[in-house]
């Protein structure tokens, strides 16, 4: 994006002289440092769980992809901001449990800690 000053566009770094006015006889010119820094620039790789979500900005995020904001700062360049999401699908898993008719089963505790855990469990008797 060009940086504009007095109609002229700039847009590299560099000391540019540029007319400024006129005066009867001669024009005045302006010498004009310019620093073009690249806008500032943060990519964010986010692992959740399936059934989690992600806010940005108002948007709720809950798919895996790549999300682009744009964010100004106080000195006006303006950021980019990019979130690469990874959702995880829920996690299943099938136990085998081998019990007489008045025998119960217990899942371990670990299972109970996820709560996209979606258990089944095959029984023989």
């Amino acid at each position: 994006m060009p940086f504009i000053w007095q109609g002229y566009e700039f847009n590299q770094s560099g000391d540019y002289e540029v007319p400024t006015a006129w005066t009867d006889s001669s024009r005045v010119v302006t010498t004009l440092h310019l620093i073009v820094r690249e806008a500032p620039y943060k990519e964010l790789n986010i692992s959740m769980c399936y059934g989690n979500m992600l806010i940005v900005n108002r948007d709720t995020i809950k798919e895996s992809g790549t999300y682009d904001y744009t964010v100004p700062t106080p000195l006006g360049c303006d950021s980019l901001i990019r979130y690469i999401v990874s959702v995880h699908n829920r996690f299943e898993r099938w136990d085998t449990a081998h019990i007489s008719d008045k025998q119960s089963y217990d899942f371990p505790a670990w299972l109970y800690a996820s709560t996209d855990y979606t258990g089944r469990l095959r029984v023989h008797r």
